[in-house]
């Protein structure tokens, strides 16, 4: 088997674009499509070395609206900016903050991160290695962003080849081994944008 990636925070059609199948993270609306939930992914908030030099870590979310800056992720697409959700117990806030970047793809948030340009909300998987080797330090432990449901998806309408059965069935099998994705059951997802990879 070969895999051809393309990685995307742009929503795709994959219809049109003659795409097997994705990953997508967030609500799956559309009727033509059959989503396999992979389960959800966990999203931790943190910021650079470098960064908290010039800005101690903040005791408390509201913090976060004045005398920091965020790095703030935006739909592709489009200009609307996500707030970071934080919540602890039975309390949640949302934070807009100020921002000296934006960003609309994944791996960008985390080059920011690393950067220094500021504190981030984003996927455990892609953060935690970094903070794990210290290069970026978690914040806020007693306030988690919500976790986002990762579906696979395919079009209702195309018979599923082998290959793309194959892929699907392995995509299950990393997704219960990995430890930034809670089970289905596990948890009450939260939408939160898209991730596509074809």
């Amino acid at each position: 088997m070969q895999l051809d990636v393309g990685v995307s925070d742009r929503p795709l059609d994959l219809i049109s674009d003659r795409i097997d199948c994705v990953i997508r993270a967030g609500e799956i609306k559309d009727p033509a499509l059959i989503a396999r939930h992979l389960g959800d992914l966990k999203f931790v908030l943190c910021a650079a070395l470098a960064y908290l030099a010039n800005c101690p870590a903040p005791a408390h979310p509201d913090e976060l609206e004045d005398g920091h800056t965020l790095v703030r992720y935006f739909y592709a697409g489009s200009t609307r900016q996500l707030p970071f959700l934080l919540a602890a117990q039975d309390e949640s806030i949302s934070i807009k903050g100020k921002y000296f970047i934006s960003v609309n793809e994944s791996n960008a948030l985390l080059a920011a991160a690393v950067a220094g340009l500021g504190i981030v909300a984003g996927p455990a998987f892609m953060l935690q290695p970094r903070i794990d080797s210290g290069e970026l330090v978690a914040l806020l432990p007693a306030w988690s962003p919500p976790t986002v449901p990762l579906h696979v998806v395919y079009p209702a309408n195309r018979h599923m080849n082998t290959r793309t059965r194959v892929f699907v069935d392995w995509m299950m099998e990393l997704s219960r081994n990995n430890p930034h994705i809670l089970p289905p059951r596990a948890s009450l997802p939260v939408a939160r944008g898209e991730f596509d990879q074809a």
